[in-house]
């Protein structure tokens, strides 16, 4: 029986927290660079990112949310 650490799951949910926080900037970049967006509302200061690393499952329900919404349109 493997048994995992808490430390382990802190580590699992932070790291995929970065990830999610790395998606956001690289999609903000991608739809700068084809103007849908103005430059000034792509920058996420280091404070946006930690709060986005820590809180992003509710990120991803808004974006989950958001895009069955406009599939369904």
């Amino acid at each position: 029986r493997n048994k995992m650490s808490i430390g382990v799951y802190i580590f699992i949910y932070f790291s995929i927290g970065a990830l999610f926080c790395l998606a956001i900037d690289m999609a903000n970049t991608y739809f700068n660079n084809r103007g849908y967006i103005r430059e000034e509302e792509v920058d996420l200061s280091n404070l946006e990112r930690i709060v986005l690393t820590i809180v992003w499952p509710f990120g991803m329900f808004i974006f989950f949310r958001t895009l069955i919404k406009n599939l369904r349109k």
